[in-house]
């Protein structure tokens, strides 16, 4: 008796000095991913009453023959239900819907991605100045058919996270190298970076929306109807996959979520999302689950072969963990998720695989190549440009995002070559990932005349002169012939960078611009963007 009262006491301490976790797992967005997991995972459910059985034996009965017997079921039926995908996953795979093709969509040339990332974050930075606040990167959004780069503004640091509401978005036009920047400034009610109880996660599981259901908070994207912003957040519901005794749930996309600035909101099932005019264009199957649908494919033939074998296996052809697919591409058929893959430790694309951002219905369209005649895949387009432009100095330049085009069937990657510090978009960069062919390109003009078959219309002559501090200056090659790229920062402290052709400019002016120490206050008279005289 002395020992059962020991070991209640020890329970009982540790059961308060676990009190905070206990709090901490009661706040309702922690207790709905507690719930979820076992609504998602029926078989993990007997396994916490076997293990909530064990502490009680062990308590009473400790070193007991029943606590041992009870500990090793608990044991028995953990692997049992931990080898759930073994089974379960190949039913899966087998049930998603593919149709081969054999003409890959036309990708609508409106909407090829310029601007990089890193490049609109940069700019936003740099231009948008709110006391207080931060920038928070949530992904593309389209409005009225152009794409944006979409930023929220949310209270920086602990204590205004408490004090402060999120102050509205930033849209970045990506579909150009300028800066094209546009500000929606809202009061939010309810926000991201919000703390307690005006957080998005803690409105969603108290307001009496779905429940069981998985919000995709890395899809959340802003629209405004002119007198209101919306935030929308997809969310999935699940459906039960099973094979003999095994089972789990797997998401579907079931619709959004629409939240305004003064916290009133509505939820829109698939349906009617796709008929909300402000929804248009907008991926409304989250990115994450697509990704899951196309590599569960790989167990199509089991776990035998995904384990040992490898049989028509494939691994998705991320360029970097900072830029992983898929990507989204808007074409003929509409907005698409693109996902290249590779043969199992291969380096050539030879499958395409397709899936509508606004279908949801898990199907996947796909278009194979022969094994022996595969693509460039974007990480080694990315070194096909750096072997086209040697004499560019890849310290202090680099190539992001490489992006998929797809024209007249074949398929091209578009890679933008930026300074480090993401200060500009320097070049743009085609590589027929068919031929290894690399095409170098200064303007946004000239690579879209290049994609239709015919040359840009010419855009009248504009010249003015322009004043600042050089900062950089960089020195390539194309076809020959040197460039420079020359960075300066102007009055208002923004850096810019400006193209110079040495075959445009006479050899003394060549001579000065390269003599020139950097942080010189220079004077240049830009026409049509190319640098045509320098003064110092």
């Amino acid at each position: 008796m002395k020992g059962v009262k020991e070991r209640v006491k020890l329970f009982i301490i540790v059961v308060v000095c676990l009190s905070p976790l206990w709090v901490t797992m009661l706040w309702p967005p922690n207790l709905h991913g507690a719930l979820m997991y076992f609504y998602v995972n029926p078989l993990s459910i007997p396994a916490l009453f076997l293990l909530l059985g064990c502490i009680t034996i062990f308590i009473r009965e400790a070193g007991s023959k029943r606590f041992y017997v009870l500990l090793l079921i608990f044991l028995g039926y953990l692997f049992f239900a931990s080898v759930t995908p073994v089974f379960v996953y190949p039913v899966v795979a087998n049930s998603v819907k593919l149709e081969r093709i054999q003409v890959m969509p036309e990708m609508d040339l409106g909407t090829v991605r310029i601007l990089p990332r890193g490049v609109a974050d940069k700019y936003v930075r740099d231009s948008i100045q709110y006391p207080r606040f931060r920038e928070r990167d949530t992904g593309i959004v389209f409005i009225n058919g152009t794409q944006y780069w979409q930023f929220c503004l949310i209270p920086d640091g602990l204590w205004n996270a408490f004090m402060l509401k999120d102050k509205g978005v930033v849209n970045v036009n990506m579909n150009t190298t300028e800066k094209e920047i546009h500000v929606l400034e809202r009061s939010l009610s309810i926000g991201l970076n919000m703390l307690l109880f005006d957080n998005i996660k803690y409105y969603l599981f108290t307001s009496g929306l779905p429940y069981w259901v998985d919000y995709r908070f890395n899809d959340i994207f802003y629209v405004s109807d002119g007198e209101h912003l919306y935030t929308v957040i997809p969310f999935v519901s699940y459906y039960y996959v099973s094979w003999g005794p095994w089972i789990q749930g797997f998401p579907r996309p079931a619709g959004v979520v629409m939240i305004d600035e003064e916290g009133n909101h509505k939820v829109l099932g698939f349906e009617e999302a796709l008929k909300n005019p402000l929804l248009r264009d907008n991926a409304l199957f989250p990115e994450e689950d697509s990704r899951f649908y196309i590599e569960v494919l790989n167990w199509k033939n089991g776990f035998w072969n995904w384990f040992l074998e490898h049989r028509e296996m494939f691994e998705i052809a991320d360029p970097s963990e900072e830029n992983k697919m898929p990507y989204m591409v808007k074409t003929e058929k509409g907005t698409l998720w693109f996902f290249a893959v590779k043969p199992y430790a291969g380096q050539g694309i030879y499958k395409i695989f397709l899936m509508d951002t606004r279908n949801p219905e898990i199907k996947v369209y796909y278009m194979e190549f022969p094994k022996q005649s595969a693509l460039l895949s974007p990480h080694r387009g990315m070194e096909y440009v750096k072997k086209a432009l040697p004499r560019l100095d890849w310290s202090t330049m680099k190539c992001s995002e490489p992006l998929p085009i797809i024209r007249g069937n074949k398929l091209f990657w578009n890679i933008r070559v930026v300074p480090r510090d993401y200060s500009g978009v320097s070049l743009i960069a085609l590589v027929n990932a068919g031929t290894s062919d690399v095409k170098i390109f200064e303007s946004v003009e000239d690579f879209i005349g290049v994609l239709v078959g015919k040359p840009p219309t010419k855009k009248p002559i504009f010249e003015q002169w322009v004043n600042g501090t050089l900062m950089d200056l960089k020195t390539f090659v194309v076809n020959g012939n040197s460039r420079f790229v020359l960075t300066l920062k102007l009055e208002n402290r923004t850096l810019v960078n400006f193209i110079a052709r040495a075959e445009e400019l006479p050899e003394s002016t060549t001579i000065r611009m390269l003599t020139t120490p950097l942080g010189t206050r220079v004077s240049l008279r830009v026409s049509d963007g190319a640098v045509v005289e320098f003064k110092r």
